[in-house]
Formats: C-alpha cells, structure tokens, sequence
C-alpha cells in the first residue's frame, strides 16, 4: 500500500524526528479530513498526529519515504473574522528532508510536509504508541 501524509510543520518543530526520502518511518495518524489550502496537493489519506488526546482517532502508520515537498503558504485575514488567517496563496517546493524551520520563500511561511510513503501498513493506536503528551 501506498500512501500520503500532511505532516505540519509545527508538529515537526515541537517533538518531531527529521526524516529524509528513503527513510523508514513510523508515525501516529489520523485519517485526513477537508484541507483548506489555495493548491491542489493531490489526494492525501493521512495527517500525521502526534498530539491528539484521543487515542482510539489514531492509527500507526509506517512505511518508507518515497518523496517530501514542503507547502509554503501565504495568509490574510478572514473576511468573516479579521482575528483568523487564512491561506490566500501557496505552492510546493520538492526537497529531501524534512527537518523544521524552513526559511519563508516569497513572503511565504512553511506550513507542513507533503509525504509519499510506500511499503505502509496501518494498524489502530494503543496508549503505550503515543509518545507526544
């Protein structure tokens, strides 16, 4: 099984381990749901999830990095709500590894990691798998 994970970047930043294509890997996911970006990233099955309270929404995914783009994103504030930011404008930048931290590119801010895998297998959380808390 193949498959894609949105990885954020702050998720990286806070008690994430660089990782780089080839690399085995073996993260905690949930399902993706609606992404609200200004590009098509293309189908993504997974978000990485290291933080969630609710260990029964998670599942272990591991498998081996088969590319990593980065998503840099440019915001303004909501027309609903000037307090909130949304994405106005974005793109995809390939690179190798992803480490956190990235430099803005065009006045855009790195926001997550768009991960191929290959070699996946999936299997529920358990309590013991989440590591963040």
């Amino acid at each position: 099984m193949d498959c894609n994970v949105l990885y954020e970047t702050w998720e990286m930043e806070c008690c994430g381990i660089p990782f780089s294509a080839g690399d085995k890997v073996r993260w905690l996911v949930s399902k993706a749901g609606r992404l609200i970006t200004p590009i098509d990233l293309g189908e993504i099955d997974y978000c990485y999830d290291a933080h969630s309270s609710d260990v029964s929404s998670l599942l272990v995914l591991e498998g081996k990095v088969e590319t990593v783009k980065i998503l840099y994103q440019r915001y303004a504030a909501s027309k609903e709500d000037l307090r909130v930011l949304v994405p106005i404008d974005g793109k995809l930048i390939d690179t190798e590894t992803a480490e956190g931290f990235d430099d803005d590119i065009d006045d855009m801010k790195a926001s997550s990691y768009i991960v191929s895998l290959t070699e996946c297998m999936l299997r529920p959380a358990r309590e013991e798998d989440v590591s963040c808390k």
